[in-house]
């Protein structure tokens, strides 16, 4: 329950039953559970419909990200057009979906819940984005009774190396891809950031459109068409 109530942005307080009643009455008190179950039936946003690359970044990102983690490889992601509820991010009980607000898709919304500049580049805003929304599921994958000190800090062990990974993802830039005429082969080609790691490894897998269409919104895809979880 509370950290329900720490995602409403709110903070707990008793109340004695006769107060209680009164707000209750006038409809200016809910149950943190009430909102969960608003929140939970809140109508799933279609992000191919958005038609901006923020929202598509943020969302593949994300999910590149979940996948890449042995914590989250099997927890999906959607966002959810949830109006004025506070509550940003909720996990399903099996842990195997995660809710978030559809305010994050947003570049001027993510950029004022972060507290950023906002003069900062887009793929700036991606990265903060993305490295928060994946920080705060972790911590809700350790909430609870059973959660350790322990536990606590080896998620955030993970969160720190996808952050670099995240990172040196971000980096390749203006990403070509040609054909050889004449020849099965591909060149691919991008700009090296003078400050990314030389020991940066890039993976390339490539895969037939006609057999694999399914996976174009994928980042993150072994031989077998299926999710990296490493």
């Amino acid at each position: 329950m509370s950290h329900i109530i720490k995602g409403l942005g709110r903070e707990g307080a008793e109340l004695s039953e006769l107060h209680w009643d009164l707000l209750r009455d006038h409809g200016l008190v809910r149950t943190a559970e009430e909102a969960c179950e608003d929140f939970d039936n809140a109508p799933v946003i279609e992000i191919a419909d958005l038609g901006y690359s923020f929202a598509t970044s943020v969302h593949r990102l994300l999910r590149a990200c979940l996948h890449a983690c042995s914590e989250t490889a099997r927890t999906d992601v959607v966002f959810v057009q949830a109006g004025k509820l506070p509550l940003q991010i909720r996990c399903s009980d099996h842990r195997e979906l995660v809710q978030i607000h559809a305010g994050w898709l947003s570049v001027r919304r993510a950029t004022e819940e972060l507290g950023l500049s906002h003069d900062l580049a887009e793929d700036d805003v991606v990265f903060h984005t993305v490295k928060r929304l994946f920080s705060d599921t972790l911590e809700l994958f350790t909430a609870g009774p059973d959660s350790s000190t322990g536990a606590d800090n080896r998620l955030k062990a993970k969160a720190s190396n996808m952050d670099q990974n995240l990172l040196a993802y971000l980096r390749l830039k203006d990403l070509a891809i040609e054909a050889v005429a004449g020849r099965p082969e591909l060149h691919l080609q991008w700009k090296v950031d003078p400050n990314q790691s030389p020991s940066t490894v890039v993976e390339i897998h490539c895969h037939q459109a006609s057999s694999c269409s399914y996976l174009r919104g994928s980042l993150l895809t072994a031989d077998d068409g299926k999710s990296l979880s490493r």
